[in-house]
Order: structure tokens, then C-alpha cells, then sequence
């Protein structure tokens, strides 16, 4: 049932400074607007989106790749002018004169080399580094997962606290009203002899009482306000009229059912099971370490002395190289053993844990449930009470002790029913995020 306090015409009418043209926000929307606008999650979004391009780049250093190398120089070296005059088809019989093989005049070269080259992994340890990647970014794409519960969560709890806030404000703005009405009348028979001084006293202490109330029930509402708007990005200032009221429903599932569902659901599990399945890549790319490096290559060569003539050469080959002996290699695959068995470890601990936010969250939501169950009706059995022992004074048959202790209970009364539909609103809210459910959608 739609649990208010006040219609919203009365409430505009005592706050118009506070509730006054702003604009309407569901909490659907407010959950939206946090998916899109909220800045750290932007943040989070765009460096998966960065690490999945260095995922794709990685696994792109198979494919040929094809360049252009081009050095200029003037040398007087002897070898050099050597090889240059013969690469460039200009040696002459002159140039094996021993005087100018020992000291060339200097010579201006051109060289320009077109290559391509074709990484061959036989050890496969690109394809390893790539897939190691990949499971990276999954298990980051299930942290930006968990990271939207998690916001959708505060959003929700800063969308029903404000709320909560705002009803809390309505009430006491009612027994404020009504505590300023009982302080006249007082103050009138005090006039008239009726009424003691301490009776004006009293009153006037109730009403300073529920005036403090107020303020501090409207800074928890401005609060709210600015926590939401924080949450969902926007600018500093933006105030809105909360359209949606507390609604606690009921949920028939059992324990063991919340647990089942989160073994399948929760991003935090998934994203442990992605994480170690990266550490295993990892250790097996570090275990091949030890294998031989092949590229094939072929190149085109020009060299010149002059921007005329020149000679042009080609080659085609293979290079291997292989770290016969690397001090560090077997560190290195200690280190990535450890890694691996800490992420078992990892995902052990956040199956643990996953557990234990779903009984708890469970726990809490049963005793909300009862608690809001033990709350309903107590407003307007409170308000009935207090207008029997008004009309009882009214009669003499009732004194003002009364009046003023009956409408404290008829006023906690109230605050406890809207505290308790706003604590199993959130204690759904808690559950169905632990258990790995997209908050603000109809449950599967």
C-alpha cells in the first residue's frame, strides 16, 4: 500500500519554501540518471573501455606489420663509405686504390628500406597474453556491475531518506501547529484564571520542543537532496519533488532461494571466478617464457649517394631468438603461482561474504517487515487517542499531563510508522543488491 502521512496539497501548503517548484523525480528516473551521469562511474566505464583496446592490441601482434626505415648520413668512415659506394652500385676501380680504401673522402648516403615482418608464435603466448586480457576486462565489466548495484543502493537509500525526511517534516509541521494552538488557548485561561503558569510553561516548552524538531527533520531532508543529486551528477543546487512514497512489499522467497540466486546473479562472484581464470592464463604465459622468439622478414632496400642512379637489394629470412638461461624465470612463475592460488583464495572469500550479505540483508528485512507490521495503524490510533482526551479536557476529565503525554505517544507513533515502512523499503532494497538483482527492474 502507498504508506503517506499528509496529502501532497496540505504539504505544499506548510512547506512551499521547501517542497515548492521543483522539479517531479520517481526513483525510477533518479536510478537512471545515476547509471548515466553519475561521475564515477563514467570513470570506470571509460578505463574498461581503454583496457579492452589494449586487450584487442594485444592480441593484434600476431598480424604482419609493414614499415618504412630511411637514414641519412655523410661519413668519412672507411668501412662505411665502402659499403655505401658498393650498395649503391657506384664503385668504381679507382675506389680500390690503398690510399683512398684507407681514407675515403667523406660521402653522403641515402638509405631507404621498405620491411615487412611476421611475428610466428609457436609457443602460443600472445594468444595466452590476449585471452589473459580478456579476462580481465569480463571481470572488470562485472565490477562496473557491482559498482552500478552498489550506486543504485545509495540512490535508492538517498531517494527514501529524503522521503522519509519530508514526511517526518510534514508530521511535525502538524504538531507544531498544534502545539502553537494548545499554547494560545493555555495562554487565554492563564488570562482568565484557568490555567496555572506552569501549565503555559509547559506548553510553551512543548512547542519550542517540536520547533527544533522541525529544524532538524528539514536539514535532514536539504541533506538528502543534496546526496541524491550528488549520486545522480547533477549540479550543485538541483532540488526535486519526490514523486514516489514509501510502498514496502512482501516477498515470499526463502533463504536458501536469495543464496541460489546470488551464486548466479551476484557481479562480484562472476568477476572472482574472471580474475582467477586470468591468473591461470598468466601462469601459463609465464611457464613459456622459456620458449624461442620466430619473425619472418623481407625487405627492400635503396641506397644512394646521389638523388640519381642508386642501387636497390632485397632479403628475406628469419630471426629466433632464444633465452637459453634467464635468472629471473623462475621467480617470475613463483610469483604468478601465488597470484593464482590468492585469486582461489579471492573467490572463496567473496563467495563468503556474498553469503553473509544475503542472510544478513535477509535477517533485516524480516525484522523490518515485523517491525513495520507492529508500526501500522499506530498514527491513527494515536491521533483517535489524542482527540478522545481532548474532548475529555474539554469536559474536565482529562488534564493537560495527559493531553501533552498522549500527543508525544500519538506523534512518536506516527515517526515510527513512517521509520518502519522506510527501513523495509531498504531492507528489500539491501537484499535484492546482495543477491546480485538490477534494482528499479521487476524481479525475473
Amino acid at each position: 500500500m502507498h504508506f503517506h502521512i499528509l496529502p501532497a496539497v496540505l504539504a505544499t501548503a506548510l512547506t512551499p519554501g521547501l517542497f515548492g517548484a521543483q522539479e517531479p523525480l520517481s526513483l525510477h528516473d533518479a536510478l537512471a540518471r545515476a547509471q548515466t551521469q553519475n561521475p564515477e562511474l563514467k570513470a570506470m566505464r571509460e578505463r574498461a573501455s581503454a583496457s579492452i583496446s589494449r586487450g584487442e592490441a594485444t592480441r593484434k601482434q600476431n598480424l604482419p606489420r609493414a614499415g618504412v626505415l630511411l637514414t641519412a648520413e655523410r661519413t668519412d668512415n672507411a668501412a662505411s663509405v665502402f659499403a655505401h659506394k658498393l650498395n649503391a652500385g657506384e664503385f668504381s676501380s679507382e675506389d680500390f686504390e690503398i690510399a683512398r680504401l684507407n681514407a675515403p673522402g667523406a660521402l653522403s648516403h641515402l638509405g631507404t628500406s621498405l620491411f615487412v615482418e611476421v611475428p610466428v608464435d609457436i609457443a602460443g603466448r600472445v594468444g595466452l597474453a590476449a585471452d589473459g586480457q580478456a579476462a580481465g576486462n569480463r571481470a572488470f565489466a562485472q565490477n562496473i556491475r557491482e559498482a552500478e548495484s552498489a550506486l543504485r543502493l545509495h540512490v535508492t537509500e538517498a531517494y527514501f531518506g529524503a522521503v522519509l525526511a519530508r514526511q517526518e517534516v510534514e508530521a511535525t509541521e502538524k504538531a507544531l501547529l498544534a502545539a502553537k494552538s494548545r499554547e494560545q488557548v493555555t495562554q487565554e485561561r492563564f488570562a482568565e484564571g484557568l490555567a496555572l503558569q506552569a501549565d503555559v510553561l509547559r506548553v510553551r516548552a512543548r512547542r519550542r520542543s517540536r520547533e527544533a524538531d522541525l529544524a532538524s527533520h528539514r536539514a535532514d531532508f536539504a541533506v538528502a537532496q543534496a546526496m541524491l543529486a550528488r549520486l545522480m551528477g547533477s549540479p550543485d543546487g538541483a532540488a526535486f519533488d519526490l514523486t514516489d512514497l514509501l510502498d514496502p512489499q512482501s516477498s515470499s522467497d526463502t533463504l536458501d532461494a536469495w543464496k541460489a540466486r546470488a551464486e548466479i546473479e551476484r557481479p562480484a562472484l562472476i568477476a572472482s571466478q574472471e580474475h582467477r581464470t586470468a591468473a591461470g592464463l598468466a601462469l601459463r604465459l609465464e611457464e613459456k617464457s622459456s620458449w624461442p622468439e620466430l619473425a619472418a622478414q623481407a625487405r627492400l632496400m635503396d641506397d644512394r649517394t646521389s638523388f640519381s642512379g642508386g642501387g636497390r637489394s632485397w632479403a628475406i629470412g628469419a630471426t629466433l631468438r632464444w633465452n637459453v638461461f634467464d635468472a629471473t624465470r623462475g621467480k617470475r612463475v613463483a610469483a604468478a603461482l601465488a597470484d593464482e592460488r590468492a585469486t582461489a583464495e579471492d573467490e572463496r572469500a567473496t563467495h563468503d561474504r556474498v553469503r553473509y550479505e544475503v542472510e544478513s540483508t535477509y535477517r533485516r528485512l524480516v525484522a523490518a517487515q515485523e517491525r513495520l507490521t507492529a508500526a501500522r495503524g499506530g498514527a491513527l490510533e494515536g491521533r483517535e487517542a489524542l482527540r478522545v482526551v481532548q474532548e475529555r479536557r474539554t469536559q474536565g476529565l482529562a488534564t493537560l499531563t495527559d493531553e501533552l503525554e498522549t500527543e508525544a505517544a500519538a506523534f512518536a507513533a506516527e515517526l515510527e510508522e513512517i521509520n518502519a515502512a522506510r527501513n523495509a523499503v531498504l531492507a528489500e532494497a539491501a537484499l535484492k543488491r546482495a543477491a546480485g538483482h538490477t534494482l528499479g527492474s521487476p524481479m525475473q
